[in-house]
């Protein structure tokens, strides 16, 4: 005994179109991305306020080394979890996309390779003496 009830008003009335929400939970969209991992370490493009964790511009990105286990190539050359790739060899790393691209160049097949980091937000280098190994792409 509510709404519209008079059958001339009911006849002219329009009925209202509902649009569908559909919310994403955080899982569904992690999920849908892929991780990357590189010499047993995970990656990871930090945005925004992990940026600004790292003490660089929001413009500058990079690809920071999220875990790095025990027994992982990447931590016997010197890298550490936390650390964040922004050049190598005068190639700006900002996402890893460029990390993929450098390693698929022919200047990777190098045997030395100079690694410009952010650690503690401080910048320090990583020289790694040997080719460099692909980068692991697993979809979730």
């Amino acid at each position: 005994q509510f709404g519209v009830t008079k059958p001339l008003l009911k006849a002219i009335a329009k009925t209202p179109v509902i649009p569908v929400v559909i919310i994403k939970i955080e899982s569904e969209i992690t999920s849908a991305k892929s991780t990357f991992t590189w010499m047993g370490a995970a990656l990871k493009e930090p945005a925004g306020d992990e940026l600004s964790a790292f003490g660089v511009s929001f413009e500058s990105g990079g690809v920071a080394l999220i875990t790095i286990p025990d027994n992982s190539l990447a931590l016997k050359l010197g890298f550490k979890s936390g650390d964040l790739i922004q050049e190598v060899n005068g190639f700006k790393i900002r996402n890893i996309q460029n990390l993929k691209a450098y390693i698929g160049t022919s200047s990777a097949a190098n045997k030395q390779h100079v690694f410009q980091i952010i650690r503690n937000q401080g910048k320090m280098e990583i020289v790694v003496k040997q080719v460099l190994p692909e980068l692991v792409e697993k979809e979730q």
